[in-house]
Parts: structure tokens; sequence; C-alpha cells
């Protein structure tokens, strides 16, 4: 049986940034992650980190979390391509696919 979904409008992405710019920003963003890194105010969320692989060191309040870049490659590889939002009604599924870029609305609750 085929998955059922709704449509959705298929769009034609828009190139908003070169690879270059993508590059920077990309750059820039792993440099803040790993140095000051960032502060978590939930001990739990820090173990995940932890656990992970991450540097943290707890201060007052809050624990700092260092992502190295080996850190943020492995969570960005085990990314889904796809995820699916299910509905009581299968017609009315949402299949969210990285490789097929839509726009789809939705009614709320």
């Amino acid at each position: 049986m085929p998955e059922m979904q709704r449509e959705g409008v298929l769009v034609r992405p828009l190139d908003r940034l070169s690879q270059t710019q993508v590059k920077l920003i990309d750059g820039v963003s792993r440099d803040l992650l790993e140095d000051p890194g960032l502060l978590c105010y939930n001990a739990a969320a820090a173990d995940v980190y932890r656990d992970a692989g991450a540097e943290i060191k707890r201060e007052k309040g809050c624990v700092r979390v260092r992502l190295s870049s080996s850190i943020i490659d492995k969570a960005l590889d085990s990314a889904p391509s796809k995820i699916v939002l299910g509905a009581r009604d299968p017609s009315n599924r949402l299949i969210l696919d990285a490789h097929e870029p839509r726009v789809r609305f939705g009614s709320g609750a």
C-alpha cells in the first residue's frame, strides 16, 4: 500500500545564500558551539550532552556545554531524511521529506 499523505505545494528551492555564505555560517556556528559553548540549565539535558561526548563544566546555576565539530557531525549524520507526522486518518498524515521541498498548511489542533 503506498504512503498516503497530504500533498502540500511543491516549491522550487531558492538559493538565498551562496555556498560560501553557508560554509561561513557553519564554521562560525561550530566555533561558537565549541567556545564559549552554550549554557544548559537542566542537569538531565547536560547529562545527555555529556553522554554524547560533549565537554561539560558545572558552573553556578548552570552547566557550560562545549560541542566539538565531530559531535556536531555525528548528530547531523543521525538526523532522519524523512519524518512522518501521523494522523488518525492516514490521508491527513504529513510526510516531511528533506529532498522534496513542499509548503503545507495545518489547522492547529
